[in-house]
């Protein structure tokens, strides 16, 4: 039996084949398959390609998906499937499920942009975040992005210090000062959303370095975190202490971003206790399918799961540099 997840996200577009015996079969990624950021053909096609090179990936001969699950993606972009429909899933669900003990405690979104959900024995009780890049998703990779290119303009003119920051983003959009990014912005519209987020690869790896103003963005992006986290735990009155399953590509950003997140959270989340989750939310998604095709699935599944994701040398993939390179 095979089964299908798509994870469509602000920044790319993660599709995983997995079978019952939770082995990965295939996958698949593209650029962000989010509607709401980019024109609908673009996001349709970026879909369409993940499911298609997933399914290129897959062992001979090839069986016939039984299940299909996705994300974010709208189900009208997706590509059909021969007696299969797309099941929707809420993008904290299969962390909620596999990550919080007795489904409670609060799921942290922080991918292109950051939510944190409050459950309760595995329901939605309160949420905090999440409106939306440049309205909110404070803390998440566009807004990373976003503070990034603003220091190194103000660092060009000499209004902040200076920072390995420039090097690294000029080289990476293509121009040779900063204050062509006033171009790129306003008039060649080529820093949306999703082309910011991939630009907080970078602002973490100048951080790991020890550039101070890359480590000044991350305490910020931290803090955001935090606060989302605490105002979601209020909300729903948890009991301390409480797990926190974090997912989303910031999620395997590494020590230099966990460690003062967790510092940030004894500060604004009392009684947080930050787990981040084993898999990444396409490989989860692909978990509620095959929960879908009828097979019992629970955490023993998800540590299995995760188990052979490591063995095909997958390990939080997508990784920040496969996004990086994905399909604008």
């Amino acid at each position: 039996m095979w089964v299908i997840g798509l994870d469509g996200g602000g920044s790319k577009t993660a599709c995983a084949i997995i079978d019952e015996r939770l082995r990965v079969l295939g996958w698949g990624l593209s650029g962000p398959a989010s509607p709401t950021f980019i024109p609908r053909p673009q996001a349709r096609a970026h879909a369409r390609q993940a499911v298609r090179e997933a399914r290129a990936r897959c062992p001979r001969p090839r069986q016939a998906i039984a299940a299909a699950c996705f994300t974010h993606a709208s189900g009208a972009l997706l590509p059909p499937l021969p007696g299969v429909e797309w099941q929707p899933a809420a993008e904290g669900v299969p962390a909620s499920r596999w990550t919080l003990p007795g489904g409670t405690g609060v799921v942290l979104i922080a991918g292109t942009g950051s939510t944190a959900w409050a459950y309760r024995e595995g329901k939605v009780v309160y949420g905090a975040g999440g409106a939306g890049f440049p309205l909110g998703d404070e803390g998440g990779a566009a807004d990373i992005g976003m503070r990034a290119i603003q220091a190194i303009y103000r660092a060009e003119d000499g209004r902040a210090p200076a920072t390995t920051l420039t090097g690294l983003l000029l080289a990476r959009l293509g121009i040779t000062r900063a204050h062509d990014l006033v171009r790129l912005y306003h008039f060649e519209r080529c820093l949306q959303r999703h082309q910011l987020a991939r630009l907080a690869p970078l602002v973490t790896r100048a951080a790991a370095e020890g550039d101070a103003v890359a480590r000044r963005i991350l305490h910020h992006t931290t803090a955001e975190l935090a606060q989302a986290v605490g105002a979601a735990a209020r909300g729903a009155a948890l009991e301390r202490p409480y797990t926190v399953a974090m997912i989303g590509g910031l999620a395997h950003a590494g020590p230099v971003l966990l460690r003062p997140l967790r510092q940030a959270l004894r500060r604004w989340a009392p009684g947080a206790r930050l787990r981040p989750a084993r898999l990444t939310n396409v490989f989860s998604v692909a978990l509620v399918a095959l929960a879908g095709a009828g097979v019992e699935v629970g955490p023993a599944h998800a540590r299995r799961l995760a188990a052979n994701v490591r063995a095909a040398g997958l390990q939080g993939w997508p990784l920040p540099e496969d996004i990086m390179e994905a399909d604008n």
